[in-house]
């Protein structure tokens, strides 16, 4: 009896503690009807297997970068379907840009390829050579120095747009 008791006395502080449960169930939804294990989903997605948890479990409220990912990795689904809460977006503003920046810079225009692509400013720059701080300051605007071997690279990952950025 008491026992009863105490899982109805809880029943309230476990649904505040999970605001996005209903979300994550049907990303596990998903997931599972593709017979996909928590382990797949984070290679796929390149979302770790904790946060996924986090998520299914409705823990967390997945930022934008990762919804895109979690789209990526399961295609043709309903992933994109799910009304997930507002949240921070980092697309945004860039906290770092300077107030007298002009708006749509070539960095702004570089980063908006490289969020459209899902890809984080550590991932694009390991993958050209750059260390992510050299990375972040192409985006800020603050450098424009780019081999020609990265801004080819630059440009097969992020499309003919690039081709513009550094002219």
């Amino acid at each position: 009896m008491k026992k009863a008791m105490s899982d109805n006395q809880n029943a309230p502080k476990e649904a505040e503690a999970k605001p996005y449960r209903e979300q994550g169930q049907s990303l596990k939804q998903i997931r599972l009807s593709q017979q996909w294990s928590l382990a797949k989903l984070a290679v796929a997605s390149g979302i770790s297997v904790p946060m996924l948890s986090k998520i299914e479990t409705g823990e967390r409220n997945p930022s934008k970068e990762l919804r895109a990912k979690l789209q990526t990795a399961l295609p043709h689904t309903a992933v994109g379907q799910i009304k997930w809460p507002a949240s921070y977006d980092p697309a945004s503003y860039n906290h770092r840009q300077p107030a007298n920046a002009p708006q749509d810079s070539e960095g702004d225009k570089l980063r908006q390829l490289r969020l459209e692509k899902g890809l984080t400013q550590d991932e694009l720059a390991r993958t050209l050579g750059l260390t992510y701080q050299a990375y972040g300051r192409l985006e800020r605007g603050l450098s424009q120095n780019l081999k020609e071997s990265a801004r080819a690279e630059l440009v097969r990952l992020l499309g003919p747009e690039a081709v513009e950025l550094f002219r």
